[in-house]
Formats: C-alpha cells, structure tokens, sequence
C-alpha cells in the first residue's frame, strides 16, 4: 500500500523528496509500538479514492482534543450526529455531476473536463494536508517526527485521517463545480467527519481542514468551471460569498469548546473567517508564502515561515482553549520576535523553531487553526498553477 500511497500524492505534483520520505517517516511510525494509536488502530487495506474500510473504534468515539478541534468552529456547523455508522456513504446529492475519471482520463489531449478538474483539485487539496504534516518543525503541532503537544496522536494518526478524505475532496470539488448550495457541502462535510473518526478512532485531525480547505476547494472548482485559466487564490477565497448567508446561518453547539472560546474571549471563529472571504489567507498566509517561494527559500523554510506569521496574527481557538488568553498572547509574543530575528532567513532557524515547540509543549500550546490556514494557503497558490 505504501507504493501506491507514494504514487498518488507525488503524482500530485507534490514538492520532490517530501512525499518520499515524509511519508515513509509516517508510515514507520504507524507501524511502530512506539505509537499506541497505530497499534490500536491499524491502516485498513486497500485505500484508494473512496471512503476506505471501517476502522474499529475502541470503547466508542473518545472526546479527544486533536491538532485543529478548538483551532476553528466547524465541528458546530458540520455537525455530526451521535452515533458514527460503519460507513459514511455520502446522502449528498450532487447536482447534474460526474464520477470523477482517473489521472489518464484526459491523455488524448482534450479539454480537461470538470470532473478531471475535481480530480486534480482534490488530489491537491490531500498533498497540501500532507506538506502541512510533513513541514519541521512546528511549535506545538504533530511532525512526521515528534507528537507536538498532543498525546493522543502522531503522524500516523494524521495518515491515516488523510486518506479517509481523499474521496472528499474530490466530491467536493465535483459539487462546487457543479454550483450546489450549502446545505449539499455541508452534508459532504459531515460525511468526511465520519469518515475520519472511524479511521482515527475517533481523534480530530482535521476536522478544520474539512470546513476551511473543502469550502475552498469547492469554489476554486466552481471557478474552473467557467474559466480557462486557473484562478488567483485571492479570487478563490472571494468566490466563497455566494455561501456566506448560509454560512453565517448555520446552527451551532453552544457547547462545543470553539464556540465558549469564542464567547469567553470575544473573538471571531472559521466561519466568520469564511463568510469574510478568508483574510488571513489573502493578507498575511498567501503573500508571506509566494514572497518566500520567490526569494528561493525551500518548501519546508517557506511553510515555516508561512506559520509563523499565520500564529503571530491569528486568534486561533485552539491557543485559546489550551493556553487561554495567556497563551494565545505567548505564542504571537514568541512568533514576533521568532520573525523580527530574520525568520528562517537565520542560519540556526530550524534550531530556534526546536527551542520555541519545546515552550509550546511545556505550556500544551498547540495552534491548530494556524495548521489549517497553511494547508489552505499551500493548495492555493498550488491550484494557480495550469
């Protein structure tokens, strides 16, 4: 499975020698004792575009805080129900669209359709969740090699969540592309939670990542649709609107921990963010990252420095459940004066970054809805690309 595993996200035009050796890093890892999620939670075989094989959970679903659960809002407005079933066939329909054809099904050279388009887009939308795990290091979040500040996950876990939604982006990509309202997205998000707490054994990955980056896969697909050139990813962020009424209707659980967040200290969550057109992504993440790809800086210097100014200007929710106010004020304190030192730009960067997670672990300091900005930000500059 690791063959084909490596296959599909290097033939994502994935940045070279990461998906290799980041990937096999993950998989050691799942398969080694040292990470009782692994041994608990075995990779189910084979997974390949669709909802993969159930994965036994253990004692049912566990409450457990994971790298974006308090980071954003979404588990309220993808709200998923109670019971987990043993599959999450999607009840989504997604208006006059197609199966998405396999990576070849345009080799004669025609006009790539839209179901190619949701295909590539949604094999982007997986490679950039990867670059995201793959980059070291990042203060407090999971890495192929450490477990940041989380005890109940690992980059195995992380592996396995992604490629429980590999079949998501696509589909979501597809309903974009075919101009679906909000209610057909958010039942295709609610189908992908379900799909990544059975491979996880009910730890949050990414469940951030499933709102954020599939609401921006569905409009970059949207936009496609009716383009012949790639859009910006400013434009991408901006063609979220025609579902910011929704948006901002959609029901919330009081209870959950990004909402009391959001009350307790008065600040805005992921779907404000959405309905605003993602300013964080368009103002500090997307210029940061071309400004760093451009100055020739390598993948992993450009996705650090990247997270770096995403946690020194974001109130991210998960700072803020951990840390509290003093937290999510230690963290941009550290990550501005991290910047206003050159940066990655300094020889000893990566040896700083090493220095500053250990004060996020001290602390349980994890900035989760930073990750998932940066995954957002890395598949929008990737989907500018012909």
């Amino acid at each position: 499975m690791e063959v084909q595993v490596l296959r599909d996200l290097e033939g994502s035009d994935f940045p070279a020698g990461i998906a290799s050796s980041a990937t096999r890093m993950a998989f050691a890892a799942a398969a080694s004792g040292a990470t009782h999620t692994a041994s608990i939670f075995p990779m189910p075989e084979p997974v390949w575009t669709e909802v993969p094989p159930t994965v036994q959970v253990a004692n049912g679903p566990r409450d457990a805080v994971g790298a974006a659960s308090a980071a954003t809002n979404a588990a309220q407005i993808f709200q998923i129900p109670k019971a987990i079933g043993a599959e999450a066939q999607s009840t989504a329909p997604i208006p006059n669209a197609t199966p998405a054809p396999s990576p070849q099904a345009n080799a004669t050279g025609d006009a790539p359709s839209s179901a190619s388009h949701a295909h590539r887009l949604g094999r982007f939308a997986v490679a950039s969740l990867h670059a995201e795990l793959a980059c070291a290091h990042k203060p407090g979040l999971v890495t192929p090699f450490d477990r940041g500040s989380h005890e109940d996950m690992d980059a195995g876990t992380f592996m396995r969540s992604l490629f429980a939604l590999r079949g998501y982006f696509v589909a979501i990509a597809a309903a974009g592309a075919a101009d679906a309202p909000f209610a057909t997205l958010r039942e295709l998000g609610i189908d992908a939670e379900r799909a990544m707490l059975r491979a996880t054994g009910g730890i949050n990955t990414h469940r951030g990542a499933i709102f954020s980056l599939g609401l921006l896969v569905a409009a970059a697909a949207r936009l496609r649709s009716s383009a012949t050139t790639p859009p910006t990813g400013e434009a991408v962020c901006d063609a979220v609107a025609p579902w910011r009424d929704a948006l901002l209707d959609a029901p919330l659980d009081p209870h959950s921990h990004g909402q009391r967040m959001r009350r307790l200290h008065g600040v805005a969550g992921v779907r404000e963010q959405a309905a605003a057109g993602f300013p964080l992504l368009r103002e500090v993440a997307l210029p940061t990252l071309r400004g760093a790809l451009r100055d020739g800086l390598g993948h992993d210097a450009a996705m650090a420095q990247t997270l770096l100014h995403l946690i020194a200007r974001t109130d991210d929710l998960n700072l803020l459940h951990r840390g509290g106010r003093d937290g999510l004020r230690f963290a941009q304190r550290r990550a501005h004066a991290f910047l206003a030192a050159g940066g990655v730009r300094q020889p000893d960067w990566r040896t700083q970054l090493v220095r500053l997670g250990a004060a996020f672990v001290a602390r349980r300091l994890s900035p989760g809805g930073s990750a998932d900005l940066l995954a957002c930000a890395w598949f929008l500059q990737r989907q500018e690309q012909p």
